[in-house]
């Protein structure tokens, strides 16, 4: 599902260049249901596992799949349709790494705690990973307009890496 959706962004934000005028209802439950597949796939493996597995593969697969959610939830409030071709296409190969390396077996018992720990962490990494998608060249290129703090001068429906007024 991520894959589909970030070729249709692509296609039809960046390709096509057309004025951004917000989600459609279709696009935001599509990427809510991906999500949510994506987040019960993580939640049965981390949360509710007997033992901890966590590597390389599950801290990607969950650091991009919290990107995709803070995409979601910004673009509730701003225009950021330009983020998405990245943000789903980031979490199309990511997504599926768990299965192909299971991470390593912790051997001591972990508390909920420690889990919710390992989740705050990669919320952290997922704000990281949201701004560096939102500095592509495309994105500074239409800022350049709107000035160093990307909000034009005509509207307040810009957030500062949105790239998408086109007053």
């Amino acid at each position: 599902m991520y894959l589909g959706l970030a070729w249709h962004f692509w296609d039809t934000r960046w390709r096509r260049r057309t004025p951004a005028t917000g989600l459609r209802p279709w696009e935001r439950g599509a990427i809510l249901v991906a999500l949510g597949i994506h987040g019960a796939l993580l939640y049965s493996q981390i949360f509710a596992a007997a033992e901890l597995r966590f590597g390389f593969a599950q801290a990607l697969s969950v650091m991009m799949g919290l990107a995709v959610l803070i995409c979601w939830i910004e673009g509730i409030f701003y225009r950021i349709e330009l983020v998405y071709p990245m943000a789903l296409a980031a979490a199309a190969l990511c997504a599926p790494l768990p299965a192909f390396f299971s991470g390593r077996a912790s051997p001591d018992p972990v508390s909920f705690e420690f889990r919710l720990h390992l989740f705050f962490g990669m919320l952290a990494y997922s704000l990281f990973v949201v701004a560096t998608f939102a500095c592509t060249p495309r994105a500074q290129r239409h800022r350049a307009a709107h000035g160093w703090r990307g909000r034009c001068a005509m509207c307040r429906h810009c957030s500062p890496w949105s790239a998408s007024c086109f007053v």
